[in-house]
C-alpha cells in the first residue's frame, strides 16, 4: 500500500497523464453509475447523487491491483467470484 501511496502522491507525472486519468475515471464513474441507477433492487448510496459508484470503483481497483501485486494464492477465479459477491451484497444493502 505505501508503494501505491508514493506513486500517487510523490512521482513526477505530466498534466496530459493527470488530464487522461481524470477523463478515465469521470468515464468508468459514469459507466458504473449508469448500470446501478438501472437496478430497481440496488439500496446502496443517495440515488438523487450517486447509487454507491465511487466505493465500488475504489474497492474494485484498490483489491484487484493488491491481489495482481500479490504471489497467486488464490485462483483469480475465486478472487473475482468474492469480489462480486462483495459488491453485490453492498447494493443490495
Amino acid at each position: 500500500m505505501a508503494v501505491l501511496r508514493v506513486m500517487i502522491e510523490e512521482a513526477p507525472v505530466s498534466q496530459e497523464l493527470l488530464d487522461t486519468l481524470h477523463r478515465h475515471g469521470k468515464l468508468c464513474t459514469a459507466q458504473v453509475r449508469d448500470v446501478i441507477v438501472g437496478q430497481p433492487d440496488v439500496r446502496a448510496g443517495d440515488p438523487r447523487r450517486r447509487r454507491g459508484d465511487h466505493p465500488i470503483l475504489f474497492t474494485v481497483e484498490l483489491n484487484t491491483h493488491k491481489f495482481m501485486a500479490a504471489p497467486r494464492t488464490v485462483p483469480v477465479e475465486t478472487f473475482e467470484g468474492e469480489l462480486v459477491a462483495m459488491v453485490t451484497h453492498y447494493l443490495k444493502g
